[in-house]
């Protein structure tokens, strides 16, 4: 803020007229000719820079955390499985011998144990293996804007509120974070695991059960996005 106070004392005092309505006319040129990118290209923009396409380390790191994410889905999706097959040990028929019945549950809840163990294993290491190709991508998109915005004219720095921008470029730096979090940590893998439990209920119990679950599932995202559309009314105001 002092550095804008700076700059608007700097155009007030040493500027004349004729230079000051030539930055502001340089300045609202410049608001005529920038183009807001849309969603979509916005979008494109920022995968791009999740695949580099000359840097195979980065692309072999996606391809192992995808791998791990699938893995860890699998083996989560086996929890109640296993658990399921851990209560019908627990009463066994009067054919069984009195060591299966023993070491039959113990055994399982073994299982039990390992696979949930393997599933958060998986999980810890997706995020340290995708860590590094979010992080590059975070310091190209921070090295591309403030170059950006350095090969600016000097007319942009004395007629805007620069240290504004500072504030906006860091939220839109912290905003690919999470972005990168929220769609390929929770949204991705959450849809591969609806779909396989699906798949595992459609064979086990039948298509009935498979439409009921969809239904639930839409419901719940419908409700969901309605809310929030809701609740964001209140917070803008």
């Amino acid at each position: 803020p002092k550095l804008n106070n700076s700059r608007s004392y700097f155009v007030k005092q040493y500027c004349t007229t004729t230079q000051k309505n030539k930055l502001n006319k340089t300045a609202t040129t410049n608001d005529k000719n920038t183009r807001t990118m849309s969603d979509i290209e916005v979008t494109r923009m920022y995968f791009k820079s999740l695949w580099p396409k000359a840097e195979v380390n980065l692309q072999l790191r996606i391809f192992v955390a995808i791998s791990l994410m699938i893995g860890g889905k699998i083996l989560n999706v086996q929890i109640p499985i296993v658990f399921k097959y851990i209560i019908d040990a627990l009463t066994p028929s009067l054919t069984e011998s009195a060591l299966n019945i023993v070491t039959v549950p113990i055994g399982l809840v073994i299982a039990y144990g390992a696979i949930r163990a393997g599933a958060a294993l998986f999980n810890e290491l997706r995020t340290v293996v995708f860590s590094k190709v979010v992080q590059t991508a975070v310091q190209r998109a921070s090295k591309a804007l403030f170059l950006h915005l350095h090969s600016l004219d000097l007319s942009f720095h004395l007629s805007r509120e620069t240290g504004v921008l500072g504030r906006v470029i860091d939220r839109g730096i912290r905003g690919i974070n999470f972005v990168t979090s929220a769609f390929l940590f929770n949204i991705i893998p959450t849809i591969f695991e609806i779909g396989f439990v699906i798949a595992i209920m459609g064979k086990s119990l039948g298509y009935d059960f498979v439409l009921i679950a969809i239904g639930t599932v839409i419901s719940y995202v419908v409700f969901t996005f309605a809310v929030t559309k809701w609740r964001t009314k209140f917070r803008e105001q």
